[in-house]
């Protein structure tokens, strides 16, 4: 349990003034902004204005199955859905402690979020922390929690963080985390997921997840390229594909033109040398979300990564020397070594 007491993580930082929001208010704007809606996609050479793809796309992976509504409903709140949610969540966990590895667990901050939805937002974040740990199985060297404290930003963490999040925490305590947290240890923070953003959750602490599996002391971007890889299959794999659709056309919409044509008609080695003249000189930007999407999607086209080869994986870098916990560092990634331990890199043109 890391040191920390049931009682510590039930600790509220929020006022008691604030307004409660009705639970009804917060599921219609869920389906509203969330569940139902279809993407306003200008990228019409990728999908339709129905949100379809278009025939001949290279990338069609994005489309929902013919039955992701019923993935779709399952998220609404209901108490059948959420004993749902808790049966998949043990069988996951069962097939991964049947092979031997513990998973990685996700506690959120009672504190930081609505007691309306806390019982949801947890039962989401189960899900993703089973599909993660499905996808990337064990846990790094480094990480020793069995539990991960999970909060939602505050300006006073802003402030004093200088990071709105989402971010994954393994330093000295910082001023605005809750009572729950404590030094040293890893923590998981998310931005503006509240009342009812419930995948926009979903992603952000699937791609912090996927840092803390890969080993959160050394970040740099194909790090980051990895854990926006593995976040949108996350989402993929929990039905969130209508999401996964808005945010990987606004990503591209980003991208030159040139690049947007090339993508949408598949023409991978063109792509993979757009994706290498960048990643030489943006190696240590960590906020290039349109480049890291460019790189999942290049990924996904080559049936890459092997994602069990992801743990520890950012141990492999051109440090100075061997990295402690803290502070974290930023390495340029050891492409040779990577390619060793069997993980590809084809993909992105190594």
């Amino acid at each position: 349990m890391s040191g920390r007491s049931r009682s510590s993580r039930c600790t509220s930082t929020r006022s008691t003034n604030r307004q409660i929001v009705p639970l009804s208010r917060i599921t219609a704007m869920t389906a509203s902004t969330e569940v139902t809606f279809r993407p306003r996609l200008s990228w019409a050479t990728l999908f339709d204005r129905d949100g379809n793809c278009t025939a001949g796309t290279s990338v069609c992976w994005l489309c929902p199955p013919a039955d992701s509504r019923r993935y779709d409903r399952l998220m609404r709140p209901s108490p059948s859905r959420f004993l749902v949610a808790v049966a998949c969540t043990f069988f996951f966990t069962a097939r991964l402690l049947a092979s031997g590895n513990m998973p990685i667990n996700v506690i959120l901050d009672r504190g930081s979020f609505y007691p309306e939805t806390y019982s949801l937002f947890q039962a989401i974040a189960n899900q993703v922390v089973a599909q993660v740990n499905l996808l990337i199985p064990g846990t790094p060297p480094d990480v020793s929690e069995d539990d991960i404290v999970c909060f939602e930003t505050n300006p006073t963490f802003e402030a004093s963080s200088g990071h709105s999040g989402p971010i994954v925490l393994i330093g000295p305590k910082l001023a605005g985390e809750p009572a729950a947290t404590s030094a040293g240890t890893i923590r998981i923070a998310v931005n503006a997921v509240q009342p009812g953003f419930l995948q926009r959750f979903a992603f952000q602490l699937s791609h912090e997840l996927a840092h803390v599996k890969m080993g959160p002391q050394i970040d740099n971007a194909l790090i980051e390229t990895f854990a926006t890889a593995t976040s949108y299959e996350v989402m993929r794999r929990l039905g969130y594909n209508d999401y996964v659709k808005l945010a990987i056309s606004a990503d591209l919409e980003l991208l030159p033109p040139e690049i947007q044509v090339q993508l949408s008609s598949g023409e991978t080695e063109p792509l993979r040398k757009y994706w290498q003249s960048q990643i030489v000189i943006e190696w240590n930007r960590m906020d290039d979300r349109p480049m890291q999407t460019l790189g999942a999607l290049l990924l996904k086209m080559g049936d890459e990564p092997r994602w069990e080869l992801l743990l520890g994986i950012s141990a492999f870098s051109h440090c100075a020397d061997s990295p402690s916990r803290w502070p974290v560092k930023l390495c340029p990634p050891d492409v040779k070594k990577i390619a060793q331990v069997g993980l590809s890199l084809k993909s992105l043109g190594y």
